[in-house]
């Protein structure tokens, strides 16, 4: 039992420190072209984007524009909220006005256009 523990703890960690990368994607094959579709007709974004991640420290928020720019590895990056966008602090839905700079975020997007489009931000 100790062995399942520890080997889950060891997948977790390197799925986390994947994910952290801000770099990735969803592998080749795993979502047909009816679940990209039925994903974005739901979040509002157009359907041939694929889904990607980020993850960083929030810079600003401009709540007009409907903007975030976060510091990821790379540099400072700017998401689009898509229109129907799942703000989340923690576990609990929030909206953008509760969103402040300085706060560690999870951001997953989809490429619209060479604009980065947030579906999901979650302050972690």
């Amino acid at each position: 039992m100790k062995n399942a523990i520890e080997v889950g703890l060891i997948v977790g960690a390197l799925w986390l420190a994947a994910a952290g990368t801000g770099s990735a994607a969803p592998a080749p094959g795993t979502a047909g072209g009816s679940e990209i579709a039925a994903a974005s007709e739901a979040d509002g974004v157009a359907p041939d984007a694929r889904s990607r991640q980020a993850t960083g420290t929030i810079v600003s928020v401009d709540r007009e524009a409907k903007t975030v720019t976060v510091k990821v590895r790379s540099g400072e990056r700017t998401f689009e909220l898509a229109p129907r966008v799942q703000v989340k602090l923690g576990a609990l839905k929030a909206t953008l006005a509760e969103i402040q700079p300085g706060k560690r975020v999870f951001i997953r997007y989809r490429e619209v256009e060479g604009k980065a489009m947030a579906t999901t931000v979650k302050v972690l």
